[in-house]
Parts: structure tokens; C-alpha cells; sequence
């Protein structure tokens, strides 16, 4: 059995470049075939010669238009003459925000067994985080979700999301304003 070539080319492209080709070629005979005309030429030179006669006799026959007075506008004259008084304002003071302060906690993760969720969180306490486990009935089952932190600046958070990620874990960020009493 002959093994076929990836250079073949398909029979299709064949049929389309034969059928374009005489497609082509017969369009040539036919141009060829075409016996040029003078009529149009002639009608051309008629019609530009009488559109040229008419302009002419339209110029010479326009009746003049009429002067249009122009209006007398008022308002410069009456802007220099009058004055704008500004009244005082007393100048904008901005209401200072008050100053609130954001804890921040990461989520690392999240099992349905107790068991799981402390063996990652005496790793992390292992490694020096701040770990605790938060229990959460959600739709009929109980899941215990892992937090690192809390933390009072980004930064912190931030190296503690680095030595997460090494580890392979991308925890959810948590940004909580701080209740103040």
C-alpha cells in the first residue's frame, strides 16, 4: 500500500483553479470580441457644450438678490454698560472622613472533616501563623473553614500569603472594618 504525501494537493483545489482559469480566459474572447463604440464619446461633447451655454445665459439673466439688512446687535454695547456684582460665598470646606481602620484575615480552606481541618491548622501553627478554625452550617452540612490572622496592616497579611503560596495554598482575602464602640 502507497503511503500518501502531505504535498498532494486535493482534487477539489485542481477543479476550482481549471474553472477560474477558463472563467478568465473566456472573459478575454469576449472583451476581444467587443466592437468599441464613438457614440458615447459624441453625446459627451453635446451635453457639455449645451450645459456650458446654459450656465452662460443663466449668469447673464440672474436677476440681482436683494440686500438684506443686517441686525443691529446690542449686547456689546449693553455688556460694557452694565456690571455683574458677585455675591460673597463663603469658601468650601470639605467634611473630614472618618478614620477607619481594617483588620484583615485570610481563608486557607475549608473541609466537611473536623479532622482535616485541624491536621492544617497544627501545620500552619507548625510554621508560625496564627490559625483558628471557624464552623459553618451551610445547607444542612457543617464545614470548618481555616483562617490565618488577624492582621492590622497588608503587609503582614502579604508575607504570610507568600509562605501560603509556596506551600501551594491560595487563601481568600478577607478586609473587615474594625468595630469601634
Amino acid at each position: 500500500m502507497a503511503k500518501k504525501s502531505n504535498s498532494e494537493v486535493p482534487k477539489w483545489v485542481w477543479v476550482f483553479t481549471f474553472v477560474m482559469v477558463s472563467l478568465f480566459l473566456g472573459m478575454l474572447w469576449l472583451l476581444s470580441t467587443v466592437e468599441p463604440s464613438t457614440a458615447p464619446s459624441k453625446a459627451w461633447d453635446s451635453a457639455k457644450s449645451e450645459a456650458k451655454a446654459a450656465i452662460k445665459n443663466n449668469k447673464s439673466e440672474a436677476p440681482k438678490l436683494k440686500e438684506v439688512a443686517k441686525p443691529d446687535y446690542d449686547f456689546y454695547r449693553l455688556l460694557e454698560e452694565q456690571k455683574v456684582v458677585v455675591p460673597k460665598v463663603e469658601a468650601y470646606k470639605s467634611t473630614p472622613k472618618e478614620q477607619v481602620d481594617y483588620v484583615y484575615r485570610l481563608q486557607v480552606a475549608s473541609f466537611r472533616s473536623k479532622e482535616d481541618a485541624e491536621n492544617l491548622r497544627a501545620s500552619l501553627i507548625l510554621e508560625g501563623m496564627q490559625a483558628y478554625i471557624e464552623s459553618i452550617e451551610v445547607k444542612g452540612s457543617t464545614w470548618h473553614r481555616i483562617f490565618v490572622g488577624p492582621f492590622d496592616n497588608r503587609s503582614n497579611m502579604n508575607k504570610v500569603q507568600d509562605k501560603l503560596a509556596a506551600r501551594g495554598i491560595s487563601p481568600l482575602e478577607f478586609k473587615e472594618p474594625i468595630k469601634k464602640n
